[in-house]
């Protein structure tokens, strides 16, 4: 269980009237969704990095040694790990679970 909290600000005519912070408690799938639209937007610079690491590994795998191709394979299957987890958020969000 973590707590959170959210600040709802009311405004008038003039501006900022008052606040509240309301503080509350998630677990599970509920914490899951509360914090997968953040996880999603950070994810985005990495999968376009990911993207073009995986470009560059296509055009380079004819010359790439035993070693380095094996090192790649094992980058991918970490890769694809996070994707599926970001994924998993997404479909979170979209209420699909």
């Amino acid at each position: 269980m973590t707590q959170y909290t959210t600040r709802i600000e009311h405004y008038g005519p003039g501006g900022l009237i008052s606040f509240e912070d309301i503080v509350f408690n998630l677990t599970g799938e509920e914490e899951q969704k509360y914090l997968s639209p953040d996880r999603i937007q950070q994810a985005y610079q990495t999968l376009r990095s990911w993207s073009a690491d995986a470009a560059t590994t296509n055009t380079n795998w004819p010359t790439m040694t035993a070693v380095q191709k094996d090192n790649a394979t094992r980058e991918t299957i970490r890769r694809l790990g996070i994707f599926l987890d970001r994924f998993a958020d997404l479909l979170l969000v979209q209420g699909r679970s």
